[in-house]
């Protein structure tokens, strides 16, 4: 008898155990269904490095607990931006953070800001002059070089070099938000067959960018204008391996 009435006890608690549950999960279910907030999806397949437009979008609403965090709440927030280069966003998609770019920060935006007849040199900056320089403005560039039968020597190399972009030590543009902001790399627009004397320069010495008199005159770009240092360290070279 008593082992009965143990088993009915038990059966009773589980049933009442059981149907809290069920009562707590229907409520939580309830609250996420009604917390509906409006979203920003894909419309359609959009393709990759595609600027996103306004027909690219269309507004859904679903539970707020659904949006994981890094997704884009905000219109204003997705379009104008592209998506990677590489990757196409499918119908139906929220938009995440790591899924769109500002047009500079994507891998091949050098490329895409070259005139004909030029290559983009990627170059490391120095951090003191670089915090003062910015993208589209026209640099000087300088070469030192430590000569063996004197002290380091100076030359300008090229004017008005045209900068592309500014990169981070991860490769970001530093006007990224996810950016560090601490400038690295300077992407330099050259002429491609002064991409041999900029290598040369880059291993001999050091090269170090100093903003151009008429920093945004577009008139000329990436002019040649002293070579002189570099046939001076390759002469001494030959001469020591002589």
């Amino acid at each position: 008898m008593k082992r009965k009435t143990i088993k009915i006890t038990a059966a009773i608690i589980c049933g009442l155990a059981l149907g809290a549950l069920t009562i707590l999960a229907a409520v939580v279910y309830s609250r996420i269904t009604m917390d509906l907030v409006p979203a920003y999806v894909a419309s359609h397949d959009i393709p990759p490095r595609t600027r996103v437009t306004a027909s690219d979008l269309t507004v859904i609403r679903i539970p707020s607990a659904y949006l994981a965090p890094g997704t884009y709440r905000q219109k204003e927030e997705i379009l104008g931006k592209y998506t990677e280069i590489q990757g196409m966003i499918p119908a139906g998609s929220p938009f995440y953070q790591n899924m769109l770019y500002e047009e500079d920060s994507l891998p091949d935006y050098p490329a895409s800001q070259l005139k004909r007849g030029q290559a983009a040199y990627s170059l490391e900056t120095d951090l003191a002059s670089a915090g003062s320089l910015t993208a589209g403005m026209r640099v000087d560039l300088y070469l030192t070089v430590d000569l063996r039968d004197s002290s380091p020597v100076s030359q300008c190399l090229f004017e008005h070099v045209r900068i592309i972009s500014l990169k981070d030590h991860q490769g970001i543009e530093i006007t990224d938000e996810r950016s560090t902001g601490m400038p690295y790399l300077a992407v330099i627009a050259l002429n491609q067959k002064d991409i041999e004397i900029m290598s040369i320069a880059d291993e001999i010495g050091t090269v170090k960018m100093i903003a151009s008199s008429t920093s945004y005159d577009s008139t000329k770009e990436a002019v040649l204008v002293g070579r002189d240092l570099i046939d001076r360290y390759q002469e001494q070279l030959k001469k020591e391996n002589n």
